[in-house]
């Protein structure tokens, strides 16, 4: 068996990989790791092309949701799951927690766990000279730049038709994976991961009725700036790969062609995680007696 393993560059990301390659040892896994500078020249394409990251069995990710949105837009691309492991912070997706990475590996080694392909979003800037193509594991997001605080007008079609036009900060779209990150902080809902759909939220919008709306993700969504303006507008993919938006030019959203495959344990629960992760379930009123309307 062959398993790379990525991780956060800090000091328990470092203390994490020798627990980690002891653990391989003892299941005589040929396992390595890949340092997170070479992982951000593999997402150019082709770049680590006839390394054998082809052969791999699986990726064990040390870090926080951020590290695993990095691997994800390498390692989709060639089909290989992502373990994520949270040393992180909060970790919606790196949802294993770090004492709990012995036991999992061990089920793996065992064939006892499962896995689930989650839904990407694929990215092209039309009417420039650049004409790359981009996956995002979570969301794409179109923001102001600039010092100066001003909103942006922005035009969004579906499937052709016109939607509206958000004058707002900016425009997130995201897809149920990434509907627990920023789409969340700005007042979008949460989607379970299961579900085929994306969702756009728009950013502090001067209109109050803009609110954020959930679409099917067979859609092709189409996104243009109103009119041109002196401050920059960046597009980002994950929240890590920055580019410059311009008048002119047209931001097509659809499915992305890839997936990226995540092991989970087999009582893996999406809600719990949920529950967890957000404090819920706790009782609302004191004792019994009390508190009472």
């Amino acid at each position: 068996m062959n398993v790379a393993i990525v991780y956060k560059d800090t000091p328990d990301g470092k203390t994490a990989i020798q627990k980690a390659l002891e653990i391989f040892r003892v299941y005589r896994v040929n396992a390595f790791v890949i340092e997170p500078k070479r992982l951000r020249s593999c997402e150019t394409q082709n770049t680590c092309k006839g390394e054998g990251l082809e052969d791999l069995n699986f990726v064990l990710v040390l870090g926080g949701d951020g590290t695993l949105l990095a691997a994800s837009r390498v390692f989709s691309r060639i089909g290989v799951p992502l373990l994520g492991v949270n040393i992180g912070g909060l970790g919606f997706i790196t949802s294993v927690p770090y004492s709990w990475m012995s036991k999992l590996i061990e089920d793996i080694m065992n064939g006892d766990y499962t896995t689930e392909n989650r839904t990407m979003i694929s990215c092209k800037i039309l009417g420039s000279e650049r004409g790359e193509e981009y996956h995002a594991l979570n969301d794409v997001v179109i923001h102001k730049g600039g010092a100066l605080a001003r909103i942006i007008d922005l035009i969004v079609l579906v499937d052709r038709e016109e939607l509206t036009t958000f004058r707002a900060d900016g425009l997130i779209i995201s897809t149920p994976t990434g509907s627990t990150a920023y789409n969340l902080s700005a007042g979008g809902p949460i989607v379970n991961p299961s579900l085929h759909t994306f969702i756009i939220t728009p950013i502090c919008p001067f209109t109050l009725t803009n609110r954020p709306i959930i679409v099917a993700d067979e859609s092709v969504i189409e996104i243009q700036m109103l009119k041109d303006r002196e401050e920059s507008v960046t597009l980002t993919i994950d929240g890590q790969v920055g580019l410059d938006f311009r008048y002119g030019e047209s931001v097509i959203l659809s499915k992305s062609k890839y997936y990226t495959k995540l092991i989970r344990p087999k009582d893996y629960s999406f809600y719990r995680v949920l529950k967890h992760k957000l404090g819920w379930g706790g009782r609302t009123l004191g004792d019994e007696g009390k508190g009472k309307c």
